[in-house]
């Protein structure tokens, strides 16, 4: 089988096709198969997996406050910092830079050393920030405010991904992934200085450090570790043309391995299954794989909504179509669901551009508008995330950070040239054209319905050397 092409279904009906997913979870063939020792995070009871995910949602939730707080105190900004909304535009566009940055310097230390220390750095991070932003009076200090937060928040693009995916199987991950999209979009609506625009915009940055602080210690003193690395005592490799196979075969312990202690739990640093790779080698990875109420309320509503389309319906539907397909799972069959977000998000984009362009009442562009352009991002980077590590899921990591690395780096620029491009073009021609190329960047998964598997195929040996590598190092 290619990479991402498992057998997900174990009972499938002659006449049919398959049961309705989700009737039986005993015919679902768990992927990744779970290791004897019971500190593997994928044996962790239901309770526990639970427990820890919403400690990693509140942490992104905290995190994504930090760089998405300003909102509802722009226009005050511009009076108290005595600047322009065009160097504000310049501080956003600081802030997703180094959430950039952040991805590439932040992930691979986490992969050496344990992810404890790392989410501490980026908490301490996003505290200094809040605490300049409290005391801040020039424009410059707000540049320094965002990239501190830049930077802190990073690990919420990356890390709390992969910490999400070692504890989750594949048929759960998209439902897990766009919880934690849902931190992003919907932070708009929920975060503190959304709740309260009688904020003055240096009292907001102190109300959000003691938020996050609170938040933050509860995150330390309860996470536990769920970096693990499972023994494999043999990888064969096969290569003839196109086709490529690998075989990996457990170690097989007659006695499973004690239970960690909980101190061994909540140790600091965790490199007994740290990536055995050079931290350098760990950075350059992934570059080689080549503002006022109702506004916030609707964007929260879109993102809930985005968040059931992009989780629980995509992951029926794997569930649906590789019963379909005689239980064998395919990527692909996650990316049908794009199909809706494409045409709403579009649509949103017109709605809100050339509604307000217009005059119409503001539940068109404020209203419909923001609800359609949430539902799309939250439920398409859900979609497109876990496609992802589908398709490649050992390479999850290295994925990740190069993805959301472009990301970063592309909505940077669009926040630096936004200003001069409404100047130049107008808000109509500007919103048609970024319409435009909205759709045409959603719609390109048809590409990869039709070709996914050829990719996948056309890369298997370099993705199973890029494994064996891993392995020898």
């Amino acid at each position: 089988m290619v990479p991402g092409t498992v057998q997900i279904v174990n009972r499938v009906e002659r006449n049919i096709g398959c049961e309705a997913p989700g009737r039986g979870e005993n015919d679902i063939i768990l992927v990744p198969q779970p290791t004897n020792d019971p500190s593997d995070p994928l044996n962790w009871n239901k309770l526990r997996k639970e427990y820890h995910f919403w400690l990693l949602w509140i942490w992104g939730f905290i995190a994504a406050v930090s760089v998405n707080w300003v909102g509802p105190v722009w226009t005050q900004l511009t009076i108290n910092l005595n600047t322009t909304f065009s160097l504000l535009n310049v501080s956003s566009a600081l802030g997703y830079l180094f959430l950039g940055i952040g991805c590439v310097l932040l992930q691979p230390n986490a992969m050496k050393i344990g992810r404890r220390p790392v989410y501490i750095f980026g908490t301490l991070l996003n505290v200094i920030g809040f605490i300049v932003g409290g005391i801040q009076d020039t424009v410059e200090q707000f540049f320094g405010v965002s990239v501190l937060t830049g930077l802190g928040a990073a690990l919420v693009d990356s890390l709390v991904q992969i910490s999400t995916t070692d504890i989750f199987f594949a048929h759960q991950k998209g439902t897990r992934l766009s919880l934690l999209v849902f931190t992003l979009v919907g932070v708009f609506g929920i975060s503190p200085s959304s709740l309260a625009l009688s904020w003055s915009s240096n009292y907001s940055p102190w109300k959000n450090r003691a938020f996050e602080g609170h938040c933050q210690k509860t995150s330390f003193q309860a996470r536990r570790k769920d970096q693990y690395t499972s023994e494999e005592t043999s990888t064969t490799l096969e290569s003839k043309g196109k086709e490529a196979t690998e075989s990996v075969e457990p170690a097989q312990d007659p006695v499973p391995p004690a239970p960690n202690s909980y101190w061994k739990h909540m140790g600091l640093f965790n490199i007994a299954h740290a990536d055995s790779r050079p931290l350098w080698l760990v950075t350059l990875n992934p570059f080689t794989l080549i503002t006022y109420l109702p506004y916030y309320g609707e964007a929260f509503i879109g993102g809930i909504l985005g968040m059931m389309w992009g989780g629980f319906v995509s992951d029926w539907c794997i569930l649906y179509f590789s019963c379909r397909n005689k239980g064998i799972f395919e990527p692909k069959f996650r990316l049908w669901t794009m199909v809706i977000p494409a045409i709403v998000n579009t649509a949103g984009l017109l709605m809100q551009g050339l509604g307000a362009l217009s005059g119409v009442m503001w539940i068109m562009p404020a209203g419909f508008g923001m609800v359609f352009i949430a539902f799309g991002i939250g439920s398409g980077a859900a979609i497109a995330i876990t496609y992802a590590i589908d398709c490649y899921p050992k390479m999850a990591s290295e994925a990740l950070v190069f993805m959301l690395f472009l990301r970063s780096f592309i909505g940077s620029g669009f926040t630096f040239a936004i200003q001069p491009w409404l100047q130049h073009d107008g808000l109509q021609n500007t919103t048609i054209i970024m319409s435009l190329i909205c759709f045409v960047s959603n719609i390109s998964f048809l590409l990869f319905t039709w070709k996914g598997k050829a990719f996948r195929e056309w890369t298997a040996v370099r993705y199973l050397e890029a494994q064996e590598k891993q392995l020898r190092v």
